[in-house]
């Protein structure tokens, strides 16, 4: 139950600390950036040259062998 107690006034203590709202002064504006509308999109360019072949992978899962043949002439 004591342990219940502190946790239970570290959560409060937090909310409260969150809900209130900040008495520090306002900052200065932001200077103008990205935020902009955006012009039209641009022409596509052009494709890029085609790359060079890339290492082979490993080998496969070994498939069905097939049923064993008939059995051969007695000797």
């Amino acid at each position: 139950m004591h342990l219940f107690g502190i946790f239970l006034l570290i959560t409060c203590a937090i909310i409260a600390i969150e809900a209130c709202p900040s008495k520090g002064p306002p900052g200065a504006p932001g200077l103008p950036g990205r935020d902009g509308r955006k012009g039209s999109p641009g022409k596509k360019g052009q494709r890029g040259a085609e790359g060079e072949e890339g290492d082979r992978g490993a080998a496969g899962v070994t498939g069905y062998q097939g049923d064993p043949g008939p059995p051969g002439d007695a000797g």
